[in-house]
């Protein structure tokens, strides 16, 4: 029994490692700002790996299986249930920002209607819609602004937000 646990202990001490060995990578910039692969597919990844280095290292110091059946049993539900938990806080994150976001816009649109030449409460609808994933009606905004207050900078994100995404169709939304 004893043995197990200490198998079972150098295996969450990889786990733990392989995790912080992730974690640094991601946050040195390791990915160099690679778009394809998700927080999600590195912990994923990090998990296979540790799991994999763990019982190779259980099965060279134990010369027996049956303890690993179990030990990847438990490392499996909680792969999934630790995925599970993320992609619940992520969502969760997910949805509060755009409750935020929908709060904010609505206030700004106020300053925008009470005060029509007001740039900045256009370019923060601007702003606004972009992370709300509406190019269009952002360079809509920016119209606006670019109405108020000429400059090229504003033409070319005008120019830059109305180019087809290659994604799919975008909405177009006229401001106010």
């Amino acid at each position: 029994m004893l043995s197990f646990l200490f198998y079972g202990a150098l295996l969450a001490a990889f786990f733990v490692a392989g995790l912080y060995i992730l974690d640094w990578f991601i946050k040195s910039g390791g990915r160099k700002g690679d778009a394809d692969i998700s927080l999600n597919a590195v912990y994923i990844a990090g998990v296979v790996l540790t799991a994999a280095a763990a019982f190779a290292v259980i099965g060279l110091f134990t010369g027996r299986l049956a303890p690993l059946k179990l030990a990847l049993a438990a490392i499996l539900l909680g792969a999934i249930a630790t995925y599970l938990w993320r992609a619940k806080i992520s969502s969760d994150n997910r949805k509060v920002a755009l409750e935020l976001l929908a709060e904010e816009e609505a206030k700004v649109r106020e300053v925008a209607r009470a005060d029509p030449r007001n740039a900045a409460a256009w370019t923060r609808l601007a702003e606004i819609a972009e992370k709300k994933g509406e190019p269009l009606r952002a360079a809509d905004y920016l119209q606006k602004v670019l109405e108020l207050e000429p400059s090229e900078s504003t033409e070319l994100r005008i120019r830059t937000l109305r180019r087809p995404d290659p994604s799919g169709p975008g909405r177009r939304h006229s401001p106010g």
